[in-house]
């Protein structure tokens, strides 16, 4: 999937797309692999991808969840700490219109 420049038609709404499920964790996260599985598994054939963000490289994201991972937010809100599960996931996504 490639992504066009800011100055292209769509490319503000496919990067809106592209944020609309973030899921907030690090490398070496057990539960953060488990969760990004689920989620990807979810999202298939929706046409919207998890944005992963990685909290050590950002001293906002590590400083609120550092204790906390993985966290789980679509478009904005909070879902999810540590775990979720598929029934859980399924129904914030439809009440969020993904799915």
């Amino acid at each position: 999937m490639s992504r066009g420049s800011p100055s292209e038609p769509g490319a503000a709404g496919a990067a809106a797309e592209a944020d609309r499920v973030v899921l907030y964790s690090k490398p070496g996260c057990h539960l953060c692999e488990d969760m990004h599985a689920l989620v990807r598994r979810a999202l298939a054939g929706t046409g919207v991808a998890v944005t992963e963000r990685n909290i050590a490289l950002n001293l906002d994201d590590y400083a609120r969840y550092r204790h906390d991972i993985p966290v789980l937010a679509i478009d904005g809100r909070e879902v999810a700490r540590h775990r979720i599960t598929e029934a859980a996931l399924v129904s914030a996504l439809r009440v969020a219109g993904i799915l």
